[in-house]
């Protein structure tokens, strides 16, 4: 079974990526916070560590379950803590602090949280990964492997997200609609970071069902498209408000259309999944690059903001804030490339 994947280097370098973009988030935070005094870029590349430490964690889960170990649970637990950590720091911040800066980083930071906490729950739901590659081979439609998930155990499991997105959504509308413009930028924002919630709670939805076999051919491809149209909800968005609003909405807007790309690499996980489901279509393999191309398109936008902030420096912000996101898009591709998910490699 996948004798030429079960190489542990295949599995490190998958964890790897990862690890190097938390470290990546944590350490740039650290500096920007501490040393460069930037509270808002600071503030939201420590948080952001979560969704990538979270992403090593849905990797950890489901490769360890490839090299024959049964007993992954911590690594779901370690993702829940650290998100869990950041939501109640963001919670605090907005909780004491007043100026601008807190405000607006105190969305920011809270909605990296409820993302890490929905890629938490890819890391739960994985705890049984390796039943969609012997479903997908082994078993009809009608067969329901119940070694895997009940029926309620996936409504369960995609509830949790679900309901994380249902609160960003209710929280980022309260923010945009009843208070002044630092809210109103940190609403923005969290709406954006909302709709990622929502394209992960696709992803838990589609993996639990294939693990206990009750995923039909009708569903296909109906879900990981929602989840493209969510990442272009979020960079029409973000366009919207950089043509409409005032200069100060110029970090939310790029934050934005860079959390658009974050679904868009997502959507990669979607396809991939779905794609290798009874059955491999070409797009399977090719939506393992959706995250490298939308962590190079990150990447290029934030050196052209980096560039243009040596003359405007409200651009410098948005240049922190892309790049953070950037490398979200690189530590997704360590989720999409799991070989595991195609059949054609059992």
């Amino acid at each position: 079974m996948l004798r030429g994947y079960q190489h542990k280097g295949y599995s490190f370098v998958l964890r790897l990526i990862p690890l190097l973009m938390t470290s990546y988030e944590l350490g740039f935070g650290s500096y920007l916070l501490c040393a460069d005094k930037n509270i808002i870029a600071g503030r939201f590349l420590i948080s952001l560590g979560s969704i990538t430490f979270a992403l090593f964690c849905v990797v950890a889960t489901s490769m360890r379950q490839i090299e024959g170990f049964t007993h992954v649970w911590y690594f779901p637990a370690a993702a829940y803590s650290f998100a869990l950590a950041i939501c109640i720091w963001a919670i605090v911040i907005l909780a004491t602090g007043s100026s601008a800066a807190d405000i607006v980083s105190g969305h920011m930071a809270l909605g990296a949280g409820m993302i890490a906490l929905c890629v938490s729950t890819i890391a739960l739901t994985s705890r049984h990964f390796l039943h969609i590659s012997a479903n997908s081979l082994h078993r009809t439609d009608s067969s329901i492997d119940a070694s895997s998930y009940t029926r309620r155990g996936v409504l369960l499991l995609a509830s949790i997200p679900a309901c994380v997105s249902l609160a960003g959504f209710c929280y980022a509308i309260y923010s945009m609609v009843l208070h002044a413009t630092p809210e109103k930028l940190g609403g923005h924002a969290l709406v954006a970071q909302s709709f990622v919630c929502l394209s992960l709670t696709f992803i838990v939805y589609i993996l639990a069902r294939q693990m206990n076999n009750t995923f039909l051919k009708k569903f296909k491809w109906r879900f990981s498209v929602y989840v493209i149209i969510n990442g272009l909800v979020d960079i029409i968005w973000g366009i919207c408000v950089l043509c409409m609003r005032p200069q100060a909405f110029i970090t939310p807007g790029f934050g934005m259309i860079a959390l658009g790309m974050v679904c868009i690499s997502i959507s990669g996980k979607a396809h991939r999944v779905v794609g290798s489901w009874k059955g491999v279509s070409e797009l399977a393999y090719f939506a393992a690059y959706f995250p490298v191309f939308a962590g190079l398109g990150g990447l290029f936008l934030s050196i052209i903001l980096f560039s243009v902030s040596t003359r405007f420096p409200a651009y410098l912000d948005a240049a922190y804030t892309v790049s953070g996101l950037s490398a979200v898009c690189v530590a997704i591709y360590g989720i999409v490339a799991i070989p595991a998910v195609d059949p054609i490699s059992f």
